[in-house]
């Protein structure tokens, strides 16, 4: 396990990232900047302790891959509902009681 507890705002000057492995860490929140990143395929924040996800997310278009299981979300956050590249998503081991937003446009989910 590593102990970041945060990442920095300069994240979203990272123009040509594609994948972000930031698991068995101890993040409490995402940067608003990390939505500038549309480059973005793969995110991994699995095992942390984050509970909610910046509007700016709803930015990451070409998102195929995201995992936010073992965290504190009490809900899916409704901003990866307009992620239609969204093709897998990781949410285990959270306080998740129902899934209702993932009809419309996430077309693309396995």
């Amino acid at each position: 396990k590593n102990k970041i507890s945060y990442l920095p705002d300069s994240i979203g000057s990272f123009y040509s990232l594609k994948s972000l492995y930031c698991y068995h860490n101890k993040l409490k929140e995402l940067p608003e900047s990390i939505g500038m990143v549309s480059t973005l395929t793969e995110l991994n924040f699995y095992e942390n302790k984050i509970c909610s996800i910046p509007e700016t997310f709803s930015n990451l278009i070409g998102l195929e891959c995201l995992d936010f299981g073992k965290n504190d979300f009490s809900s899916v956050p409704e901003t990866i509902s307009n992620l239609s590249s969204l093709e897998e998503i990781g949410c285990d081991e959270n306080q998740i009681s129902a899934i209702n937003l993932l009809t419309t446009n996430l077309s693309s989910l396995k």
